[in-house]
């Protein structure tokens, strides 16, 4: 049934259509992932950044001295969630 629907003129526009909408669906999933990005990246302040590479190694030690130490520094840490403080 498919071969017969495809070799017809009617099957091969639908299997177009349906083909140019998987490929619709990529780019606006490719679109609300920018999107997302440019959000986060302006919630703190650096949409200014340059893109590249990590700066922080996956094997980093992080210590106490490193946590936000005066009244300001905690303030502002207090309104940034956990995990997008994290990564």
């Amino acid at each position: 049934m498919l071969m017969i629907l495809m070799s017809t003129k009617m099957g091969k526009d639908l299997f177009g259509r349906r083909r140019k909408l998987k490929e619709m669906l990529r780019m606006a999933t490719r679109l609300s992932q920018n999107t997302y990005l440019e959000k986060v990246l302006k919630r703190f302040s650096m949409e200014n950044s340059k893109k590249g590479e990590l700066t922080i190694q996956s094997n980093t030690k992080l210590s106490k001295t490193q946590s936000p130490s005066t009244e300001a520094e905690i303030a502002e840490m207090s309104r940034v969630p956990y995990a997008s403080a994290v990564g």
